[in-house]
């Protein structure tokens, strides 16, 4: 007849077979080992309703009818960040904000501004030849160039030269690359500098080749002014060419200033 039995860890209960008194089987809630009484009544009874095989199906002579639970996943360890990968791209993100004076918030309306109240010759301009200070470029500026120092200044070691007259501006931005992303791959940086100026409202984005170099073209517009920046590396610097003007049509300067610049 059938036997009694219960789990006791859990408490579930469980109708078996005589025939496994003594025997153990593995508890379906729990999981633990569940053993089988001896029957404490030896004479017949009336036979009950045979309810275990819904809870088990066949038994055999063997202790343990269940397989034991699958043994929990072992989690994957992530990855370091470290080492000369993971710095490299952390310092590419930082010199993406460190530079975003020069490529991003529109240097042109930051040296208009700052040179706004100077005085302004009244006399024709005159076209000097001006190389900056590392010797690397050379260009045609609408007179002698000033460092200029008023506002928001660029990344550390940076520097801004520029020269304004009465409606528009030339300047040159000098920034050294971090020396982790001075062997990075030339396309990554551009891409990185892409992708910050589109966040930033560029417009009139275009890749394009100056003077042999990738670079990166692009128009800022605010309060009036429109700058127009040219952006490339050179070694371990980064520089930016930039006209602006007030209003959006730009002066026969641009093209002047532009096409005067020449790698040493």
């Amino acid at each position: 007849m059938p036997i009694r039995a219960t789990c006791r860890e859990c408490g579930k209960s469980y109708n078996v077979r005589d025939e496994l008194a003594g025997k153990k089987f593995r508890c379906k809630q729990c999981q633990k080992p569940v053993s089988v009484p001896q029957p404490a009544v030896l004479e017949e009874e009336e036979a009950e309703e045979d309810l275990w095989d819904s809870d088990f199906g066949s038994f055999d002579d063997q202790e343990d009818d269940y397989l034991p639970p699958p043994p929990p996943k072992k989690k994957k360890k992530r990855r370091s960040s470290g080492g000369a990968g993971g710095i490299a791209k952390m310092a590419l993100k930082t010199f993406v904000g460190a530079i975003s004076f020069l490529f991003m918030f529109g240097l042109g309306v930051k040296l208009v501004s700052s040179l706004g109240n100077l005085p302004i010759p009244a006399f024709a301009t005159s076209w000097e030849e001006y190389t900056t200070p590392d010797g690397a470029l050379t260009m045609q500026m609408p007179g002698t160039p000033k460092r200029i120092t008023a506002g928001p200044t660029v990344a550390a070691g940076g520097a801004t030269y520029g020269v304004q007259k009465s409606s528009y501006a030339c300047a040159v931005i000098v920034e050294p690359l971090p020396p982790q992303i001075q062997g990075m791959d030339l396309n990554q940086i551009i891409n990185a500098l892409e992708t910050g100026l589109r966040m930033q409202g560029a417009s009139n984005l275009e890749r394009m080749t100056f003077q042999g170099k990738s670079a990166v073209a692009y128009t800022m517009e605010k309060r009036g002014i429109t700058a127009r920046h040219i952006g490339f590396v050179n070694g371990p610097t980064a520089y930016t060419l930039m006209y602006s003007n007030r209003g959006s049509t730009p002066g026969a300067e641009k093209d002047k200033f532009f096409n005067s610049v020449r790698l040493n």
